[in-house]
Protein backbone atom coordinates (compact mmCIF):
# COMPACT_ATOMS: atom_id res chain seq x y z
CA UNK A 1 0.00 0.00 0.00
CA UNK A 2 1.43 3.28 -0.93
CA UNK A 3 1.41 6.16 1.40
CA UNK A 4 0.49 9.71 0.19
CA UNK A 5 2.59 12.91 0.78
CA UNK A 6 -0.56 14.89 0.37
CA UNK A 7 -4.11 14.90 -0.77
CA UNK A 8 -6.52 16.75 -3.38
CA UNK A 9 -9.19 18.31 -1.60
CA UNK A 10 -11.67 20.71 -3.48
CA UNK A 11 -8.61 22.35 -5.21
CA UNK A 12 -6.65 22.66 -2.13
CA UNK A 13 -4.08 20.40 -1.17
CA UNK A 14 -3.61 19.08 1.95
CA UNK A 15 -0.29 17.80 3.52
CA UNK A 16 0.72 15.15 6.44
CA UNK A 17 3.26 17.70 7.63
CA UNK A 18 0.83 20.48 9.57
CA UNK A 19 -1.49 23.39 8.25
CA UNK A 20 2.04 25.84 6.77
CA UNK A 21 2.82 22.93 4.55
CA UNK A 22 -0.74 22.87 3.14
CA UNK A 23 -0.93 26.03 2.24
CA UNK A 24 2.58 26.46 0.84
CA UNK A 25 1.31 23.28 -1.28
CA UNK A 26 -1.30 24.83 -2.61
CA UNK A 27 0.31 27.65 -3.58
CA UNK A 28 3.05 25.90 -5.24
CA UNK A 29 0.61 23.99 -7.32
CA UNK A 30 -1.50 26.89 -8.28
CA UNK A 31 1.45 29.08 -9.26
CA UNK A 32 2.08 27.51 -12.79
CA UNK A 33 -1.62 28.74 -13.99
CA UNK A 34 -0.78 32.16 -12.61
CA UNK A 35 2.20 32.14 -14.11
CA UNK A 36 0.73 31.44 -17.52
CA UNK A 37 -2.08 33.65 -16.96
CA UNK A 38 0.50 36.87 -16.62
CA UNK A 39 2.15 35.79 -19.71
CA UNK A 40 -1.03 36.17 -21.56
CA UNK A 41 -1.99 39.08 -19.83
CA UNK A 42 1.46 40.92 -21.11
CA UNK A 43 1.02 39.27 -24.74
CA UNK A 44 -2.52 40.98 -24.87
CA UNK A 45 -0.91 44.15 -23.81
CA UNK A 46 1.27 44.39 -26.22
CA UNK A 47 -0.83 44.19 -28.72
CA UNK A 48 -0.80 47.86 -29.85
CA UNK A 49 -4.95 48.02 -30.36
CA UNK A 50 -4.72 47.72 -26.72
CA UNK A 51 -2.63 50.95 -26.21
CA UNK A 52 -5.98 53.23 -27.41
CA UNK A 53 -8.66 51.38 -25.77
CA UNK A 54 -6.91 51.77 -21.97
CA UNK A 55 -4.94 48.62 -21.91
CA UNK A 56 -3.46 49.30 -18.61
CA UNK A 57 -6.98 49.17 -17.46
CA UNK A 58 -7.63 45.93 -18.80
CA UNK A 59 -4.69 44.31 -17.94
CA UNK A 60 -5.10 45.06 -13.75
CA UNK A 61 -9.13 44.35 -14.51
CA UNK A 62 -7.78 40.83 -16.19
CA UNK A 63 -5.74 40.96 -13.20
CA UNK A 64 -8.08 41.20 -10.46
CA UNK A 65 -10.77 39.12 -12.17
CA UNK A 66 -9.28 36.08 -13.02
CA UNK A 67 -5.70 35.84 -12.00
CA UNK A 68 -5.63 36.94 -8.08
CA UNK A 69 -9.30 34.83 -7.42
CA UNK A 70 -7.28 31.91 -9.02
CA UNK A 71 -4.80 32.01 -6.64
CA UNK A 72 -6.27 32.37 -3.63
CA UNK A 73 -9.53 30.27 -4.27
CA UNK A 74 -10.18 28.72 -1.18
CA UNK A 75 -7.54 30.97 0.86
CA UNK A 76 -10.66 31.70 3.82
CA UNK A 77 -9.10 27.87 4.79
CA UNK A 78 -5.75 28.53 5.05
CA UNK A 79 -5.38 28.88 9.00
CA UNK A 80 -1.42 29.38 8.73
CA UNK A 81 0.70 30.76 6.04
CA UNK A 82 4.36 30.91 6.61
CA UNK A 83 6.55 33.40 5.76
CA UNK A 84 7.94 31.59 2.91
CA UNK A 85 4.33 31.63 1.57
CA UNK A 86 3.50 35.28 1.75
CA UNK A 87 7.07 36.19 0.35
CA UNK A 88 5.84 33.90 -2.78
CA UNK A 89 2.76 36.02 -3.00
CA UNK A 90 4.24 39.46 -3.12
CA UNK A 91 6.66 39.15 -5.45
CA UNK A 92 3.91 37.32 -7.60
CA UNK A 93 2.08 40.36 -6.81
CA UNK A 94 5.59 42.28 -8.07
CA UNK A 95 6.02 40.86 -10.79
CA UNK A 96 2.48 41.52 -12.41
CA UNK A 97 2.88 45.25 -11.38
CA UNK A 98 6.30 45.15 -13.52
CA UNK A 99 5.32 43.22 -16.71
CA UNK A 100 1.79 45.39 -16.64
CA UNK A 101 4.06 48.63 -16.15
CA UNK A 102 6.66 47.57 -18.80
CA UNK A 103 9.55 48.23 -15.64
CA UNK A 104 12.49 46.33 -15.26
CA UNK A 105 13.92 44.27 -12.12
CA UNK A 106 15.90 47.63 -11.14
CA UNK A 107 12.31 49.67 -10.82
CA UNK A 108 12.27 50.33 -6.80
CA UNK A 109 9.59 48.72 -4.69
CA UNK A 110 6.44 50.72 -4.16
CA UNK A 111 5.42 50.95 -0.50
Amino acid sequence: MKNEKYAKYLWNFLSEEGFAQSVQLTIDKRKGIVERANYDVQSILSDCRYRITGGLVSGFDVCEIAIIPTLIYNSETWQETSKKSIDYLEKLQLKFLRSVLAVGAVCPIPL
